[in-house]
Order: structure tokens, then C-alpha cells, then sequence
């Protein structure tokens, strides 16, 4: 019995402490599982996306570092698209301390039933416990830059060819170059232009026999003059000689041009008028990006009046900087200077003072830097297939600063290609609207505009 009694406490001794140990595990497993990882960016990756996903893009830029500059870039983005809603998958979330990555899928939803996909990552940091994006215009797209953002375009169609029954082409898609003269961009050199024009284009415009008479056309004219329609073959020894004097704008129309010029010319052209309603295809569309400067005239006028206050002691108002700005620009104007009235800074008192080019071009210089820049950027990117269309109808440039002496010379320069200013450059962006918009109108069951949302 006692045996027994004494195995019996043992056993039971054993089993409290073998109790007490399991407690003690349990006790050590639950407070391990009491201590929580740290929330990942995953959370406030799917806020941001639920946001933009519906157009929230106030909710959403408040989830970023930079609000501000995250909600216009969004608000660009959805503009530009034109588009009607967005599908935003998140894929993966990777961190470690305070930064982290969120992998997602976009799907942009497009006028006309199109849609638009691809891949990228969100940049995540944590301020303070609380986890933020780190905005970047590739948290937008994996490929846009710095102040960049979409824009939907319509790539017009190609017409097909028209085959022999060989299956040769006797007609084909092609140019025509129609050159005009515009007498308010030749300037100065205007009549060294005229002289030239007659010389080469004579042989294909008879009419074109006196310089001086010419010239006071151009002069007169409201609009650019015609000059010629030239073939891709006569364009190419025309365009070396004077496609870039001042004042010459070529502009590419596209046309149905045959194979061999001297074969058949007015059976080709029977045959061109008989099918051409049967050549146009249907129009495809792309996403491109688009840069935004904000350098406008605004910013230069700013850049002025500083200078005018730092290096001349003096404050003037918006309207002179602007009138010296024209007058001026970044080649100094004609004289070199422009007079101009302000304020004395140390005084207070009116006084007038002579601002010589050189401190407009110095103050103007990053800003026009900045434009000749994103104009070389832009022209680098550009399909090689439309590297001819560049060449031959050049920057165009439209807006107030257009008019800027001096803007389109130095982009020609940068860009190395023709720069010219468009006609009526304060107006011509608004008429081009009314125009597009008077053509949806009129254009029903036809192909649509390009740029419009249908």
C-alpha cells in the first residue's frame, strides 16, 4: 500500500508539472500570437485604387505624399482618356520598413467599347505608422515622365492600294506637297524668298514669273499664298532648294497616287475616281503621352518683372512685361531695346528706364529652353513612320507664345527641323474645336473625328 501510495504521489507530482509546463506554452504561444506584424501597404494601395476607380480622384491624391500635383496628373489622366470607368486589380504587396512596393493592373475602359490594359507598380512610404504613396507619374503608367499624361488618338485609316490583274499596284497611297508662302513669316528675308520661289517653282506654276509681284501678293494677303502642288518626285528636288527659306510652309495631303506617272494618266485617273469610295479603311486609335510645361505666357511675364526688379531696381507692372516680351523677345527686336515705365524700388517714385534684349533673353532663356527641350523630346519618340509628315509639314506652333520673337528660330535650331507659327496662333485652337464640332454634327454615319468621343 504504501508503495502504491508513494507511486501514486510521484505519478501525480509528474502530471502537475507536466501541466504546468503545457500551460506555460500555451501561455508563451498566446502572447507571441497577441503581437501583431505590422500593417503592410496593402490597405491604402486598395483605398487609393477604389478611389480612382470610381473618378474619386480627390480621395485618392489625399492618399498620396503630394496631393496636389497627384490629383491634376489623375484628373489629366481621365481627361485625356476619355475615359468611362477604370478596373484597378492589385496584385502583389511588397515592403520592408518603411517603403514598399504595390504591383496592380489597370484596365481603362475607352469611348466605343475599347479597352486598355497593362501592368505597374506603386511606389509606398510610411510617414509616422501610417503607410502613403509615394506619387510618381509612373504610378500612373510604368513609361510616363515627368509631367506627362495620356491623350487618346485616332490613327486615321490607310487606304488600301489598287492592283493590276498581275497583282501589281498601279495605284498606291501616297503625298502630294502643297507649298504656300506666307509673307508675316518670311519677315525681312521676304523678298530673297520670292526670288527664289520663281526660280524653282516656275516650271511647275506658270503664273509664278515676277518676284516683286509676288511679294506684294503675300503682303496683302490675309492668308498664306499657293505657290504649287507638287509628286513625291518633283517634292524632292524642290524641297532641298527652298523648303527652308523663311516664309515657305509645305504641307503633306495624303492622296492616291499611281505607281508610274506615265502610264496611262487619264485611264488612271478614271480609274482612281471609280474606286476611291471603295479604298478608305476604318479608323484605329492609340494612347500617346502627352507633356504639359506649363511655361506659358504667363511665366515668362513673371520672369521679366523679376528681372526688371533685381537687375534694374525697378517694379512694373504685368502689361509692360508683356509689351517688352513682344517687343524684345529672345532676339532682342530690332533696335535692342524697348523703353519702359515702373515704379523706383528703393523711392517708390515713377521713373522710366531702357531694358536692353539682353536681360529679356537672359530671363527667358529656361523658359524657352524648357519648350525647344520637350519639342526634341516629343520629335524623338515619334513612329519612324511619320518621321517624313514631321520633316515636310514642321512644328507647327499655336498660342500667345507662339508669338514670341525668336521662339520658332530657336526650336528649328534644337529640333533641327522647320518650325513655323500657324495662322492666327491666339484663335486657331478654338476655331479647330468649332470646326470638329460642326463636323460630328454634320458627319453622322461617317467616319468619326478624330479626338472627339463619340
Amino acid at each position: 500500500m504504501a508503495t502504491k501510495t508513494t507511486f501514486v504521489s510521484k505519478t501525480s507530482k509528474t502530471s502537475a508539472a507536466s501541466a504546468a509546463s503545457g500551460l506555460l506554452l500555451v501561455a508563451v504561444i498566446a502572447l507571441s500570437g497577441c503581437t501583431p506584424r505590422p500593417e503592410g501597404p496593402g490597405p491604402t494601395a486598395e483605398k487609393f485604387f477604389g478611389a480612382l476607380a470610381i473618378g474619386d480622384t480627390a480621395t485618392a491624391a489625399q492618399l498620396s505624399d503630394i496631393p496636389n500635383e497627384a490629383r491634376e496628373a489623375l484628373n489629366a489622366a481621365w481627361a485625356g482618356l476619355q475615359a468611362t470607368h477604370l478596373d484597378a486589380q492589385m496584385l502583389t504587396s511588397k515592403y520592408a520598413e518603411d517603403t514598399g512596393t504595390v504591383a496592380y493592373r489597370f484596365t481603362w475602359h475607352l469611348p466605343k467599347n475599347r479597352t486598355w490594359s497593362y501592368d505597374g507598380q506603386l511606389k509606398m512610404a510610411r510617414d509616422e505608422g501610417h503607410w502613403e504613396v509615394r506619387w510618381a507619374t509612373t504610378g500612373l503608367h510604368p513609361q510616363l515622365g515627368e509631367h506627362q499624361t495620356f491623350a487618346l488618338r485616332a490613327d486615321l485609316p490607310r487606304r488600301a492600294s489598287v492592283n493590276e490583274l498581275g497583282g501589281s499596284d498601279v495605284l498606291a497611297p501616297g503625298y502630294l506637297y502643297h507649298y504656300t508662302l506666307d509673307a508675316s513669316q518670311a519677315g525681312p528675308a521676304l523678298i530673297g524668298t520670292v526670288h527664289a520661289i520663281v526660280d524653282v517653282l516656275r516650271p511647275f506654276n506658270d503664273a509664278l514669273n515676277d518676284p516683286q509681284l509676288l511679294a506684294e501678293q503675300a503682303s496683302s494677303a490675309t492668308q498664306p499664298v499657293d505657290l504649287a502642288t507638287l509628286h513625291p518626285d518633283d517634292n524632292d528636288k524642290v524641297f532641298p532648294a527652298i523648303g527652308r527659306l523663311p516664309g515657305i510652309v509645305v504641307t503633306p495631303q495624303a492622296a492616291i497616287l499611281p505607281t508610274d506617272p506615265h502610264f496611262a494618266p487619264a485611264v488612271m485617273g478614271q480609274v482612281k475616281k471609280a474606286v476611291m469610295d471603295q479604298l478608305d479603311g476604318q479608323a484605329g486609335w492609340r494612347v500617346v503621352r502627352s507633356r504639359s510645361l506649363r511655361k506659358a505666357g504667363n511665366a515668362m511675364d513673371e520672369a521679366i518683372m523679376q528681372a526688371a526688379r533685381t537687375e534694374l531696381g525697378l517694379i512694373i507692372s504685368q502689361r509692360a512685361a508683356r509689351h517688352i516680351k513682344m517687343t524684345l523677345g529672345v532676339t532682342g527686336g530690332g533696335e535692342g531695346f524697348s523703353e519702359v515705365v515702373g515704379l523706383d524700388v528703393a523711392k517708390r517714385t515713377p521713373r522710366s528706364e531702357f531694358v536692353f534684349g539682353g536681360l529679356v533673353a537672359t530671363a527667358l532663356e529656361p523658359i524657352v529652353s524648357a519648350i525647344a527641350g520637350a519639342v526634341y523630346e516629343m520629335l524623338s519618340e515619334i513612329p519612324a513612320g511619320l518621321a517624313e509628315d514631321v520633316v515636310r509639314g514642321k512644328v507647327r506652333l499655336a498660342g500667345g507664345g507662339a508669338l514670341l520673337p525668336g521662339l520658332a528660330s530657336r526650336i528649328e535650331t534644337t529640333a533641327g527641323i522647320g518650325a513655323v507659327v500657324v495662322e492666327d496662333p491666339l484663335r486657331c485652337v478654338v476655331r479647330g474645336a468649332a470646326e470638329m464640332l460642326e463636323r460630328k454634327d454634320t458627319d453622322k454615319g461617317k467616319h468619326s473625328v478624330p479626338g472627339l468621343r463619340q
